[in-house]
């Protein structure tokens, strides 16, 4: 709607209100407390033995003594590869055991950005390369197969017995 205003043609404009929204920031919930969160809830719907549940604890200890105040900004790709160098190199554990580490890291984070604790996603690129060796296995031959087979055990260690019969 246009009017006149001491000749001068103006758009009349309507006062919009604003009104602003305060939202409370959400309370920032410990790195640590989500994990334990975690390991509960997946512990209860995946019905974990507690071996599962002994190893997630150690993989939170090792994390404690990574950073006692770790917070998920700090587990960007840089953060993570301090974490598997902390693992490697002052824990001195194996690839193996590292890797498997990382995965369930990996793991925790998914599931916090699911749950909307972080919205950081970089440790899904995180792909590090390490060496896992083949266990070699070794088979009896023929000749020992025969030699345990036939071996006369003592009355003094019938336990042996059972030996021979997982061996062969």
């Amino acid at each position: 709607e246009k009017i006149k205003n001491d000749g001068v043609e103006v758009k009349k404009i309507r006062k919009v209100k604003v009104e602003l929204i305060q939202v409370e920031p959400k309370e920032e919930i410990s790195f640590y407390k989500v994990f334990d969160e975690f390991t509960s809830y997946n512990g209860k719907i995946n019905n974990w033995t507690a071996d599962t549940y002994a190893k997630l604890k150690t993989l939170k200890t090792h994390l404690e003594a990574f950073n006692p105040k770790l917070r998920f900004e700090d587990l960007t790709l840089e953060g993570l590869s301090n974490v598997l160098t902390f693992f490697s190199k002052t824990l001195k554990l194996r690839n193996t055991t590292t890797k498997k580490y990382i995965e369930n890291i990996k793991w925790f984070l998914r599931y916090a950005v699911k749950k909307g604790y972080t919205e950081i996603k970089s440790f899904e690129d995180f792909q590090p390369k390490l060496k896992i060796a083949k266990k070699k296995l070794i088979f009896l031959t023929e000749s020992e197969i025969l030699q345990i087979k036939n071996f006369k055990i003592p009355e003094s260690k019938l336990y042996l017995d059972r030996v021979r019969d997982v061996l062969l």
